[in-house]
Protein backbone atom coordinates (compact mmCIF):
# COMPACT_ATOMS: atom_id res chain seq x y z
CA UNK A 1 0.00 0.00 0.00
CA UNK A 2 0.91 3.37 -0.37
CA UNK A 3 0.46 7.08 1.36
CA UNK A 4 1.11 10.08 -0.17
CA UNK A 5 2.10 12.36 2.61
CA UNK A 6 2.10 16.41 2.62
CA UNK A 7 5.75 16.99 2.33
CA UNK A 8 6.89 15.42 -0.23
CA UNK A 9 10.44 16.92 -0.32
CA UNK A 10 11.09 14.81 3.21
CA UNK A 11 12.44 11.47 2.37
CA UNK A 12 10.95 8.87 4.64
CA UNK A 13 10.93 5.34 3.61
CA UNK A 14 8.41 2.84 6.11
CA UNK A 15 9.60 -0.76 6.04
CA UNK A 16 7.51 -3.53 7.64
CA UNK A 17 8.75 -7.35 8.39
CA UNK A 18 7.85 -10.26 10.67
CA UNK A 19 9.82 -9.89 13.87
CA UNK A 20 9.80 -13.38 14.16
CA UNK A 21 9.44 -13.85 18.03
CA UNK A 22 9.07 -17.65 17.91
CA UNK A 23 12.31 -17.55 15.41
CA UNK A 24 14.46 -15.86 17.73
CA UNK A 25 14.56 -13.03 15.16
CA UNK A 26 14.15 -9.99 17.26
CA UNK A 27 17.33 -9.69 19.08
CA UNK A 28 19.43 -9.52 15.42
CA UNK A 29 16.85 -7.40 14.26
CA UNK A 30 17.02 -4.62 17.68
CA UNK A 31 21.12 -5.17 17.17
CA UNK A 32 21.01 -4.42 13.21
CA UNK A 33 18.18 -1.03 13.71
CA UNK A 34 21.20 -0.08 16.89
CA UNK A 35 23.60 -0.35 14.42
CA UNK A 36 22.30 1.56 11.86
CA UNK A 37 20.79 3.73 14.05
CA UNK A 38 17.32 3.54 12.77
CA UNK A 39 14.31 3.33 14.64
CA UNK A 40 11.66 0.50 15.05
CA UNK A 41 8.00 0.25 16.16
CA UNK A 42 7.39 -2.99 17.44
CA UNK A 43 3.07 -4.73 17.70
CA UNK A 44 3.51 -7.18 20.43
CA UNK A 45 0.84 -9.61 21.55
CA UNK A 46 -0.34 -9.83 25.49
CA UNK A 47 1.02 -12.93 26.12
CA UNK A 48 4.33 -12.24 24.55
CA UNK A 49 5.08 -9.83 27.20
CA UNK A 50 4.50 -11.84 29.47
CA UNK A 51 6.37 -14.70 28.22
CA UNK A 52 9.52 -12.04 27.04
CA UNK A 53 9.97 -9.54 29.57
CA UNK A 54 13.35 -8.72 29.21
CA UNK A 55 12.82 -8.51 25.35
CA UNK A 56 10.22 -6.15 25.47
CA UNK A 57 12.30 -3.97 27.55
CA UNK A 58 14.70 -4.35 24.60
CA UNK A 59 12.27 -2.92 22.65
CA UNK A 60 11.19 -0.15 24.60
CA UNK A 61 14.54 1.28 24.98
CA UNK A 62 15.69 0.09 21.01
CA UNK A 63 17.92 3.15 20.66
CA UNK A 64 17.19 5.37 23.54
CA UNK A 65 20.97 5.99 24.81
CA UNK A 66 21.91 6.91 20.95
CA UNK A 67 19.29 9.56 21.32
CA UNK A 68 20.36 10.58 24.58
CA UNK A 69 23.47 10.99 23.13
CA UNK A 70 22.77 13.68 20.78
CA UNK A 71 22.45 15.90 23.43
CA UNK A 72 26.01 15.27 24.35
CA UNK A 73 25.01 14.82 28.22
CA UNK A 74 28.29 15.35 31.14
CA UNK A 75 27.56 11.46 32.65
CA UNK A 76 25.64 8.58 31.24
CA UNK A 77 25.08 5.02 33.30
CA UNK A 78 23.85 2.65 30.81
CA UNK A 79 24.01 -0.71 32.39
CA UNK A 80 25.79 -3.68 30.30
CA UNK A 81 22.67 -4.83 28.51
CA UNK A 82 21.82 -1.30 27.49
CA UNK A 83 25.72 -0.72 26.23
CA UNK A 84 25.86 -3.83 23.98
CA UNK A 85 21.98 -3.08 22.39
CA UNK A 86 24.04 0.47 21.33
CA UNK A 87 27.30 -0.98 20.37
CA UNK A 88 25.11 -3.54 18.24
CA UNK A 89 27.19 -6.45 19.62
CA UNK A 90 27.55 -8.68 22.92
CA UNK A 91 29.93 -6.67 25.79
CA UNK A 92 31.55 -9.38 28.08
CA UNK A 93 34.61 -7.59 29.50
CA UNK A 94 36.01 -4.58 30.55
CA UNK A 95 37.89 -4.09 27.03
CA UNK A 96 34.32 -4.44 25.60
CA UNK A 97 33.25 -1.60 27.45
CA UNK A 98 35.98 0.60 27.10
CA UNK A 99 36.42 -0.14 23.02
CA UNK A 100 32.90 1.53 22.99
CA UNK A 101 33.01 4.15 25.74
CA UNK A 102 35.95 5.46 23.89
CA UNK A 103 34.36 7.49 21.49
CA UNK A 104 31.34 8.50 23.64
CA UNK A 105 34.44 10.14 25.70
CA UNK A 106 35.84 11.61 22.56
CA UNK A 107 32.27 13.44 21.36
CA UNK A 108 32.30 15.33 24.61
CA UNK A 109 30.83 13.01 27.33
CA UNK A 110 32.54 13.61 30.45
CA UNK A 111 31.80 10.41 32.56
CA UNK A 112 30.12 7.23 31.42
CA UNK A 113 29.26 4.81 34.21
CA UNK A 114 28.86 1.02 32.71
CA UNK A 115 26.94 -0.80 35.76
CA UNK A 116 27.15 -4.71 35.59
CA UNK A 117 24.89 -6.00 38.03
CA UNK A 118 26.22 -7.96 41.02
CA UNK A 119 29.80 -8.18 38.99
CA UNK A 120 29.89 -4.41 39.85
CA UNK A 121 30.48 -1.55 37.63
CA UNK A 122 33.44 0.55 35.89
CA UNK A 123 33.72 4.61 36.27
CA UNK A 124 35.30 6.15 32.88
CA UNK A 125 36.42 9.24 32.11
CA UNK A 126 39.12 11.17 30.45
CA UNK A 127 42.59 9.53 31.48
CA UNK A 128 41.36 8.06 34.57
CA UNK A 129 39.05 4.12 34.95
CA UNK A 130 37.94 2.49 37.93
CA UNK A 131 36.52 -0.92 38.64
CA UNK A 132 34.29 -1.03 41.76
CA UNK A 133 33.61 -5.05 42.56
CA UNK A 134 29.93 -6.16 43.12
CA UNK A 135 28.50 -5.83 46.64
CA UNK A 136 26.81 -9.41 47.66
CA UNK A 137 23.66 -8.76 49.02
CA UNK A 138 20.26 -9.94 49.14
CA UNK A 139 17.92 -9.21 46.12
CA UNK A 140 14.41 -7.74 47.08
CA UNK A 141 13.51 -5.95 43.96
CA UNK A 142 16.15 -4.25 41.26
CA UNK A 143 13.39 -1.49 40.31
CA UNK A 144 15.37 2.13 40.97
CA UNK A 145 18.66 0.79 41.14
CA UNK A 146 20.38 2.16 38.47
CA UNK A 147 18.67 5.49 39.57
CA UNK A 148 19.82 5.30 43.51
CA UNK A 149 23.45 5.28 41.39
CA UNK A 150 22.41 8.12 39.53
CA UNK A 151 21.25 10.38 42.45
CA UNK A 152 24.33 9.56 44.28
CA UNK A 153 26.85 10.41 41.45
CA UNK A 154 24.46 13.97 41.68
CA UNK A 155 25.12 13.73 44.97
CA UNK A 156 29.12 13.27 44.90
CA UNK A 157 29.45 16.33 42.38
CA UNK A 158 27.31 18.38 43.70
CA UNK A 159 29.52 18.75 47.06
CA UNK A 160 32.42 18.65 46.01
CA UNK A 161 33.36 14.97 46.87
CA UNK A 162 36.53 13.03 45.45
CA UNK A 163 36.11 10.48 42.35
CA UNK A 164 36.66 7.83 44.63
CA UNK A 165 34.08 8.97 47.56
CA UNK A 166 31.38 9.52 44.56
CA UNK A 167 31.68 6.41 43.23
CA UNK A 168 31.87 4.10 46.39
CA UNK A 169 29.06 5.99 47.36
CA UNK A 170 27.44 5.37 44.26
CA UNK A 171 28.02 1.50 44.80
CA UNK A 172 26.61 1.62 47.84
CA UNK A 173 23.41 3.17 47.09
CA UNK A 174 22.62 1.02 44.47
CA UNK A 175 23.51 -2.37 46.52
CA UNK A 176 21.26 -0.68 49.35
CA UNK A 177 18.68 -0.03 46.67
CA UNK A 178 18.29 -3.51 45.71
CA UNK A 179 17.81 -4.75 49.33
CA UNK A 180 14.46 -2.66 49.46
CA UNK A 181 11.35 -3.55 47.84
CA UNK A 182 10.05 -1.65 44.83
CA UNK A 183 11.41 1.51 45.15
CA UNK A 184 11.28 2.49 48.64
CA UNK A 185 14.55 4.51 49.81
CA UNK A 186 17.18 3.07 51.50
CA UNK A 187 18.42 3.79 55.18
CA UNK A 188 21.02 5.78 55.19
CA UNK A 189 22.45 3.21 58.02
CA UNK A 190 22.34 0.57 55.04
CA UNK A 191 24.30 2.95 52.68
CA UNK A 192 27.21 3.79 55.33
CA UNK A 193 27.69 0.16 56.14
CA UNK A 194 28.12 -1.11 52.32
CA UNK A 195 30.32 2.29 51.47
CA UNK A 196 33.02 0.75 53.78
CA UNK A 197 32.03 -2.66 51.79
CA UNK A 198 33.14 -1.11 48.39
CA UNK A 199 36.23 -2.64 47.19
CA UNK A 200 37.77 -0.12 43.98
CA UNK A 201 41.06 -0.34 41.58
CA UNK A 202 41.83 2.43 39.71
CA UNK A 203 43.46 1.27 36.50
Amino acid sequence: DAKHGDNCDEKVVYLTFDAGYENGNVETILNILNEEKVEGAFFVLGHLIEENTDLVKAMFENNELAKALEAVPYLIKPNIDELSRFAGEKITDIRGILKTVKPLLQSGVQKVVVSMGDQGAVFIQKGRIFIASGIQVPVLSTVGAGDSMVAALAYGEEKGLAETQTYKLAMAMGAASVMCSGTQAPKASSVESLYHMVNMIEL
